[in-house]
């Protein structure tokens, strides 16, 4: 039997307040690097592990005016599920806000983009 976690109990906090009819999130954690590579690298590529950055998006859909408005800056938990330690957290900045409106009547989608600035607290469950 697995022991995968299902995302469904998964949620959004933007400054302390869930945010409502959240259908999705994903976020990026990237350990940057910078080329150390030198003629004393017997011909081998040799990088040096720098900086770490982070952004994501997540979905919801539209009840109202948007929630969130641009460059709005905030604590931002993204939920894994609800068990305790399973989110990840920091400030983030709203860098781009998306509707998506279908012909063939699909709900009205919000789409938010954001990066961190900051350190990033990783799940720890």
């Amino acid at each position: 039997m697995s022991s995968a976690i299902s995302g469904k109990a998964g949620d959004v906090t933007w400054s302390g307040s869930d945010l409502v009819e959240v259908q999705e999130w994903s976020i990026n954690y990237v350990g940057e690097t910078a080329d150390v590579t030198s003629f004393d690298s017997s011909g081998n590529h040799e990088n040096l592990a720098t900086i770490k950055s982070w952004d994501g998006k997540f979905k919801l859909l539209k009840t109202a005016a948007p929630p969130i408005a641009m460059h709005a800056s905030a604590t931002l938990q993204l939920k894994e599920s609800q068990t305790a330690g399973q989110l990840w957290s920091g400030t983030a900045i709203i860098t781009n806000i998306g509707i998506t409106a279908s012909a063939n009547g699909a709900a009205l989608l919000y789409d938010y983009s954001f990066i961190g600035t900051g350190a990033l607290t990783v799940p720890t469950a």
